[in-house]
């Protein structure tokens, strides 16, 4: 074939291929557009599902394939040959009579009938070139039918365009729910959201549906709910008084599923599903005792009509459920995890469910497969959530006894008496007979020396009042003379306050404790000449270091009764008359001279301190053993060892403190009644036997009369018996 006729072909075959594709996607687009606005106004009027749009979407796609392989992509692929295309432009132009058909298969390879010259094969394709020349071959594809597709598809989409601008938001969520986009409700006045969807209640409980009105609020709402049977029941929802967007119904007793959805103005909800369902409930429960580890007891079985437990043990409770349950995750609230609850106590702990057998679950604390019980516990009760959140309800109460460890059991078994009498070389044989249900750890002999006299006369015999250091310098240095003064009321004159100290230019220092009677606070008041300072509690109170004659009051402070606080007064005469006297004043009492019964001196301070120390608890442990049960035997306590603390006319007191291995919820302790004993000279040892044997021996001419008058008795009776008469 010639060049000219070939290219003169191409502009045909070109433009066919063009208008063709052009056709094919005007038809799709008027198609998609039609289609997309018809879906977006069924789905407006009937609130399309889901599945509904997916089927009007597949079948929209499926029509678009089926277009472009017809219209577009068929006639490209398989477009027709160079004799079609040339008989299409013969019949447009008549002229070529059969000129353009025969030039096109002539020249090619062994076309030409046998004997045909070539000069004339030549000649007709010259002729049939130049009428080419002369003829628009594109006239022969026709463009009418794409135009007016073309025409239709554009008004289409115009039409689809203004629909849209027209419809704002609401057009633009039908054409994203006809293109099956997640998530995109029907654009109404009013929205209905529905917030709990589907959802499970147990059999023959009530449900309350709840649906939000988002947009235009209407005054009443439509529930419909559809049985599993078919059945149609239609409620009215009514706003709920605490939320103005929500509306509620109750339905009572519900017996079998539904389906439901609710109409508010004219938006209307999707379908949701209740489903009824039985409520879990324990199908079984194993028990076990972990003993806490002093007790060196096995974990143990419990019954469940006998659940008896040691305080401070733990519990290993194990649960089957007659359904699956939820196993929530670690976001999920309380009220979806099931849980046991010690009740008494107060408290509840999580059941832990099984990864293999949902049904079982473990109670658990702190990763531990076992919960502590604390004190108050009376009983528990199991709470289950199954896999459909439906809770149990009604549950038993399981009753749980918890004993206490019961204390060690200590007697002694000697001396007998409660007081004894012990010269400073003898011993006392300290008997004990100890027992506990577990394990002892520690039998300890106590003692302390007994006071001799009352605390009070104690420090007065120590020194009440203040220690007194005065100095023959003004400024608290130089030659000292100490005493102690009852009280700080002193009117020197002009005479010096001791033996050997001048007049003029001293001073003194006086310290001690103060422990006042009455709480409250308190203003110190000074009459002085010259200078005063006063630290009380170590707290600096007044400062008046200058000469003159002064009455001086200190700055508050607050004092506690009977507790000791340190008390320091300093004090300087310059010249003439010299005189000090510190009163106090309680907030609400009378003003006084601080008494002497409230004041002790350094010397007093160490006094009681060291008959304190010396009056201290003091403790000998005693060999038992490694933790027994039982311990029984004596200790041999020597008076000497106790040294400087016991001498003559001592009095100690001792006593037995036996301690067992508890320690969870103890120790247990037990301590033995207070005994005595006072250490004494020899002759009053002896003269104390001689008493008692003379006691004894008087117990013994006692019984010996006793049985005396019983064998003269006898006698008498014996021979004031009368003879009984012999038998005929």
């Amino acid at each position: 074939m010639s060049d000219l006729l070939q290219s003169k072909l191409a502009i045909v075959r070109r433009k066919r291929t063009i208008v063709h594709v052009l056709t094919g996607i005007a038809t799709v687009v008027a198609l998609v557009v039609l289609v997309t606005m018809a879906t977006a106004m069924l789905d407006w009027w009937l609130n399309l599902s889901y599945a509904t749009r997916a089927v009007i979407f597949a079948l929209e796609l499926a029509a678009v394939i089926v277009l472009l392989l017809k219209l577009a992509i068929w006639p490209v692929l398989f477009g027709p040959d160079e004799e079609t295309l040339a008989l299409s432009v013969e019949r447009e132009w008549p002229q070529f009579r059969s000129r353009l058909i025969s030039a096109i298969q002539l020249v090619r390879p062994q076309a030409s009938p046998a004997g045909t010259a070539g000069v004339m094969v030549t000649q007709l394709v010259r002729e049939t070139e130049q009428i080419a020349n002369e003829v628009d071959f594109g006239a022969v594809v026709k463009t009418k039918h794409m135009a007016r597709i073309a025409a239709l598809a554009v008004a289409i989409l115009a039409a689809g365009g203004a629909a849209t601008a027209y419809g704002e938001s609401s057009a633009v969520a039908l054409i994203k729910r006809a293109l099956l986009i997640p998530g995109i409700d029907v654009p109404r006045k009013t929205r209905v959201i529905i917030n709990d969807g589907d959802r499970f209640v147990a059999k023959g409980d009530s449900v309350t549906l709840n649906a939000i009105a988002e947009g235009v609020q209407p005054l009443q709402g439509v529930l419909t709910v559809t049985g599993d049977s078919g059945s149609v029941q239609t409620y009215t929802m009514e706003p709920d008084g605490s939320e103005a967007k929500k509306f509620v119904r109750t339905l009572d007793a519900v017996p079998n599923s539904f389906t439901y959805s609710v109409r508010l103005n004219d938006g209307v909800s999707a379908e949701y599903k209740v489903s009824t369902t039985e409520r879990p409930a324990v199908a079984a429960i194993d028990v076990r005792q972990i003993y806490p580890a002093y007790t060196g007891l096995a974990e143990r079985a419990q019954s469940q009509g006998d659940m008896r437990f040691l305080a401070g043990s733990r519990m290993v409770l194990n649960v089957t459920a007659t359904k699956k349950l939820f196993r929530p995750s670690a976001a999920d609230e309380k009220s979806r995890r099931s849980v046991v609850r010690l009740i008494g106590a107060n408290v509840e702990y999580p059941l832990t469910i099984d990864l293999n057998d949902p049904t079982k679950a473990t109670a658990s604390e702190g990763g531990q497969p076992s919960i502590p019980l604390p004190p108050g516990t009376k009983a528990f009760r199991v709470e289950l959530v199954d896999d459909t959140l439906v809770t149990s309800k009604n549950e038993t109460e399981y009753r749980i006894d918890i004993a206490a460890d019961r204390a060690p059991t200590l007697v002694v078994t000697s001396p007998l008496e409660r007081e004894v009498l012990v010269t400073p070389k003898g011993q006392i044989d300290v008997g004990f007979d100890v027992t506990d249900d577990f394990a002892l750890t520690k039998l300890v002999l106590k003692h302390r020396v007994l006071p001799t006299v009352e605390d009070s006369e104690l420090a007065e015999a120590a020194g009440l009042g203040l220690t007194a250091i005065y100095y023959d310098q003004p400024d608290l240095t130089g030659r000292t003379a100490i005493r102690v003064d009852g009280k700080i009321d002193n009117d020197f004159g002009n005479d010096p306050p001791t033996g050997g100290f001048p007049a003029d230019n001293w001073s003194a220092r006086w310290a001690g404790q103060l422990t006042p009677k009455e709480s409250g606070r308190y203003v110190f008041n000074f009459a002085v000449d010259d200078g005063v300072r006063l630290w009380v509690d170590n707290k600096q109170l007044l400062d008046k270091w200058m000469a003159g004659d002064f009455t001086h009051d200190s700055e508050p402070i607050l004092l506690e009764a009977n507790k000791p606080v340190a008390i320091r007064v300093e004090y300087y005469e310059q010249s003439g008359p010299a005189h000090i006297t510190m009163s106090w004043k309680r907030e609400g009492g009378p003003a006084e001279v601080v008494p002497t019964d409230v004041l002790l001196s350094l010397e007093g301070i160490k006094k009681v301190a060291a008959d304190a120390k010396l009056r201290q608890e003091k403790s000998i442990d005693l060999d038992i053993g490694s933790t027994p049960r039982h311990a029984r035997g004596f200790y041999p306590w020597k008076v000497s060892s106790l040294g400087a603390a016991a001498p003559t006319g001592t009095s100690i007191e001792w006593w037995l403190e036996a301690r067992d291995g508890n320690n969870v919820t103890g120790p247990g302790v037990t301590s033995s009644e207070r005994y005595v004993f006072r250490v004494v000279t020899e002759e009053e040892k002896r003269a104390e036997l001689m008493s008692r044997l003379g006691d004894y021996m008087g117990e013994i001419d006692t019984v010996q009369r006793d049985q005396t008058d019983l064998s003269t008795k006898l006698g008498t009776m014996v021979q004031e018996k009368p003879i009984a008469p012999k038998n005929p």
